[in-house]
């Protein structure tokens, strides 16, 4: 045996021996994003998602509007006949202006991070009172405007901002409707908000409820780790409620805005561990699907918050404040897909078939951090899987997005879609060496629309200054 044929012989034999420990990856249905095969093409309301390749060319992003509105839906009502929270879309998940006026279209509001985003709110003509400011950097020129056109909350991010704040606000004559951002022990770390049980939290509200240009409103919270189900969520519940009987008791302290954050997840996601990591690239072995019918929905956490909070104030003889959420991925995630077409196939030595694509992680990173499916354009029936390893155009060592992936033998020209890329796949993605996508939106008469261009050479070099 050569060396090549025995390195060969042993790197499917260590695979072998870790996919009979770890279990076989299984495809996830299409049906859990409202598509199917039809006639061996996969689908979306009625449409082959082949021909969006053929009229918007390739890679591509397809939204699909009906999904979009359903879950903006269930997290406001939570399955019920009146509306249970007040949901901010979290910007930076998603800052497409055309998905936003969508969002904002169904009644959703906005949760902002940063100067440009809560520029862009009001140049969607979002109600301030529809707007939350967050964010460890916020300029005195945002500020300003936050404050003078009268925003719902303004959220301390670390006390120094109060001083800030109330000078701005003496300023304009006016005063700044704030919350203080809360830091727990499990989820973010010190950069953002401040801390509970170090007892900062607690000496900014003192602070806060003393100064003339400060109207205190609200409690801010958002946990920064993603809930694993029900069960963590009501931990994460019982810390807040603990400090507002903190609140209560020591400073006399009710808000009237009570916002929990956001760290929903997606159920067809599923973060990435080292271990999965170290399988995937070492042994060849596909990283596991997750199990989203042992994920609760949108509107079973919406039922739970409301459920739990408003029982807690009816417990202590406290009016019910607004209730607010802030969530990103729970509500675009899994509304997009990415399609992306096979540029080439290689063959190697090794134990698996390189697929090229023409997307990679210039516009896709994120999935080699977390669970994403694979689904063919085209179903290849009564074809053996074969093990690829699903590359990108980019000269780049790192260009990988799926280390190992089984898939019906790929052809030049073979189409996949890369599903969830509706969170953090477009504000993440960059112009290397390729252009950016575009995104075409999909309602559910099975008309396609488009909601942003796909870059073009000129585009990505508009804003340089080149020499006459």
């Amino acid at each position: 045996m050569t060396k090549k044929k025995e390195k060969r012989f042993v790197r499917n034999a260590g695979t072998r021996a870790v996919e009979k420990r770890v279990g076989m990856r299984q495809d996830l249905s299409p049906q859990l994003w409202d598509m199917s095969y039809d006639n061996s093409a996969l689908t979306l309301h009625g449409v082959n998602l082949q021909h969006i390749l053929a009229q918007y060319g390739s890679p591509v992003h397809l939204l699909n509007t009906q999904k979009l509105k359903q879950n903006a839906h269930a997290m406001m009502y939570g399955g019920q006949q009146t509306k249970l929270l007040n949901v901010y879309y979290s910007y930076k998940t998603h800052p497409i202006p055309r998905v936003l006026q969508l969002l904002h279209s169904y009644g959703v509001g906005a949760e902002v991070i940063s100067p440009y985003e809560l520029w862009l709110a009001l140049h969607l003509g979002v109600d301030p009172q529809k707007i939350i400011y967050n964010g460890p950097a916020k300029s005195d020129e945002s500020i300003e405007m936050a404050i003078s056109r009268g925003i719902r909350l303004l959220n301390i991010n670390h006390i120094e901002e109060l001083d800030r704040f109330a000078k701005i606000a003496r300023q304009l004559g006016k005063k700044a409707n704030i919350a203080i951002r809360l830091i727990f022990a499990k989820g973010w770390s010190g950069q953002f908000g401040l801390g509970v049980d170090t007892g900062e939290a607690l000496a900014a509200y003192r602070k806060a409820l003393t100064m003339p240009e400060i109207n205190v409103i609200g409690v801010h919270c958002h946990r920064g780790v993603l809930f694993e189900g029900l069960g963590d969520m009501a931990s994460y519940l019982q810390e807040i409620k603990d400090f507002l009987d903190i609140l209560y008791g020591e400073l006399d302290f009710h808000p009237e805005i009570l916002d929990v954050g956001g760290s929903i997840g997606i159920p067809t996601v599923r973060p990435f561990s080292g271990f999965d990591k170290k399988l995937s690239e070492t042994f060849r072995v596909e990283v596991r699907e997750p199990e989203p019918n042992n994920y609760p929905t949108l509107e079973a956490f919406s039922a739970f918050i409301s459920k739990d909070l408003t029982s807690y104030f009816k417990r202590v003889n406290r009016s019910l404040p607004e209730l607010a959420v802030e969530p990103g991925r729970a509500i675009t995630g899994n509304t997009q897909a990415l399609l992306s077409r096979i540029v080439d196939t290689k063959e190697t030595a090794e134990t698996f078939t390189y697929g090229i694509l023409d997307a990679g992680i210039s516009v896709a990173e994120i999935v080699k951090y977390e669970f994403h499916q694979v689904l063919p354009l085209q179903q290849k029936l009564n074809t053996p899987l074969q093990l690829y390893r699903l590359v990108g155009p980019i000269c780049h060592m790192g260009d990988t997005l799926y280390p190992a992936w089984r898939l019906p033998q790929l052809e030049k020209g073979d189409a996949i879609a890369i599903m969830d890329s509706g969170a953090y796949f477009s504000p993440e993605a960059r112009a290397f060496s390729f252009p950016k996508p575009g995104i075409v939106g999909l309602n559910n008469s099975g008309e396609s629309f488009m909601i942003r261009k796909s870059d073009t050479f000129e585009s990505i070099i508009q804003m340089d200054c080149l020499a006459e």
